[in-house]
C-alpha cells in the first residue's frame, strides 16, 4: 500500500509540473448517421434522471472533445484503472455519480453485456469499497456497488476517484446505447452516498486552476462526428463572445438550476409563477412540465407522441412563432429551426425539441437541444450558469 501510494504521489506531482500551463481539449462524439424515423429518434433519447426535484411543485484548460449520437446523444472518453480501462461516457450536470459497466455484470443485463467493463483484476490501483446502489432514470434503472480506482479524464490524472461498477442496466436505452456509462457534473449534495464527484476531485487535488466547466456542443451534422468539447478549468474565447457572459445565479449547490422570469411563445406567456429551470447535458431535449408543454403543443399546432413529443406537420414549421426564455431579465430566443427537426425516411412530419413526462410538475430542464445554442459555462465557485453567444 505504501509503495503504491508513493508511486501514486510521485506521478501526480510529474502530472504536475509537466502540464502546469498546457490546456487538454476532451472531444464531444457522436454517430454519423443520423435518426431516419421519428420512432427511431425516441428511442435514442437520453432521458433525465428521475429526481425528487422533478416531482415538487416549489488558469489550467483542460479540455475533452465529444461525440455527438445524431444530436441526441453527447458522450466523450475517459478511463479507470492502471493500465488504462477506457470507457464512453455522457458527462451529465443532471447527475453527481460517475458508474461504467462491471466486469461482474449480470449475464440477464443486455445493456451491460453489449459495452465495454470495467474489470479489476486488471488494475494495480485499484481498490475496494463494496457499497451497493440503485440509480433510477426515466428510461430505466442501474444498480451496482462502489470502487476506487485512478481516473483519466483527457491528460487529468484523478488519484483515487470513487465510481460505481454498474451489475445491471434496465431499459432499452441503455441496452442501444452507445455511451457506456455516466460521468456525473452536478454538486456533491445528490450525489449517491456522498461519493465525492470527479469534478470536485480535479479542484481537490490541485489539477485545475478555476472551479468552472464549460460546453461547446455541436448540431452540424460531420462524417468526423465530431460533437464539440467540454473543457475543465477553462473556457475557450475563441467559440463565443466573452462580453455576453451573463452569470445566472444557482442559489442551490444540488442540481444546475435557476430562476426563470417567463417562457413565451408570442405574447403567450406558459410558465410566469414559480419558473425554474436547469442546465441539463444528460437530457436530449426540453423538457417542461405536462400542462405547460401540453399548452405549447396546442399554441404551435403540434399532436403529441407517445405522452412524450410533439409532432408537426414540416409545411407549418416556417410560419411558427419563436419560443423565447427569459432569465434575469435577459431573453434567450429559440427560432423554429431551432426547436423542431426532420428525418429522412418521414419528410412529412417533423419533431418539436420538446418533451414532458405525465405527471410531471418540475423544473424546466433545458437539455442539448437548448443548450447547443450556446457557449455553457458552469462556475462552482461562483455558484452559477452562463449561456454566452457563439461566434
Amino acid at each position: 500500500m505504501a509503495v503504491k501510494q508513493f508511486v501514486r504521489c510521485s506521478l501526480l506531482l510529474l502530472f504536475l509540473f509537466n502540464f502546469s500551463n498546457a490546456s487538454f481539449k476532451i472531444p464531444l462524439h457522436r454517430q454519423k448517421n443520423r435518426a431516419k424515423t421519428i420512432f427511431e429518434y425516441y428511442h435514442r433519447m437520453s432521458h433525465p434522471e428521475l429526481k425528487p426535484l422533478f416531482y415538487s411543485s416549489d488558469s489550467l484548460e483542460h479540455n475533452e472533445p465529444l461525440k455527438n449520437y445524431g444530436n441526441v446523444q453527447y458522450y466523450g472518453v475517459i478511463s479507470l484503472g492502471t493500465p488504462a480501462q477506457e470507457f464512453e461516457v455522457i458527462f451529465d450536470t443532471g447527475s453527481s455519480n460517475l458508474w461504467v459497466p462491471s466486469s461482474q455484470c449480470a449475464e440477464t443485463s443486455k445493456a451491460c453485456q453489449t459495452h465495454k467493463k470495467y474489470d479489476s483484476s486488471l488494475s494495480s490501483t485499484y481498490e475496494e469499497d463494496g457499497r451497493k446502489v440503485r440509480i433510477t432514470y426515466a428510461s430505466g434503472s442501474m444498480r451496482g456497488f462502489f470502487s476506487r480506482d485512478d481516473l483519466t479524464v483527457s491528460d487529468l490524472a484523478v488519484i483515487n476517484q470513487t465510481f460505481i461498477e454498474a451489475t445491471e442496466e434496465v431499459g432499452s436505452t441503455f441496452e442501444t446505447a452507445l455511451y457506456d456509462g455516466i460521468f456525473g457534473l452536478g454538486f456533491p449534495s445528490i450525489a449517491k452516498k456522498h461519493a465525492k464527484p470527479p469534478f470536485f476531485n480535479m479542484i481537490k487535488q490541485g489539477l485545475i486552476d478555476k472551479s468552472i466547466f464549460t460546453f461547446h456542443l455541436n448540431k452540424i451534422d460531420t462524417e468526423s462526428g465530431d460533437g464539440g468539447v467540454i473543457e475543465f478549468g477553462g473556457w475557450d474565447e475563441e467559440k463565443f463572445d466573452v462580453n455576453s457572459i451573463d452569470y445566472i445565479p444557482v442559489p442551490e449547490q444540488n442540481y444546475w438550476q435557476f430562476s426563470m422570469d417567463s417562457i413565451k411563445i408570442g405574447d403567450t406567456d406558459i410558465c410566469s409563477e414559480n419558473c425554474i429551470g436547469m442546465a441539463d447535458t444528460g437530457t436530449s431535449l426540453i423538457m417542461g412540465p405536462y400542462d405547460e408543454i401540453i399548452l405549447l403543443f396546442n399554441t404551435i399546432g403540434a399532436e403529441i407522441f407517445k405522452n412524450r413529443i410533439g409532432v408537426i406537420e414540416c409545411t407549418k414549421v416556417p410560419t411558427l412563432p419563436d419560443i423565447t426564455f427569459s432569465i434575469k431579465g435577459k431573453d434567450y430566443v429559440m427560432k423554429p429551426e431551432d426547436y423542431t427537426k426532420t428525418f429522412e425516411a418521414e419528410p412529412t412530419y417533423c419533431i418539436t425539441e420538446f418533451t414532458t413526462m405525465p405527471n410531471y410538475s418540475g423544473a424546466w430542464v433545458l437539455g442539448d437541444s437548448f443548450l447547443v445554442k450556446y457557449y455553457t459555462i458552469f462556475n462552482v465557485e461562483e455558484s452559477s450558469v452562463a449561456f454566452a453567444t457563439l461566434k
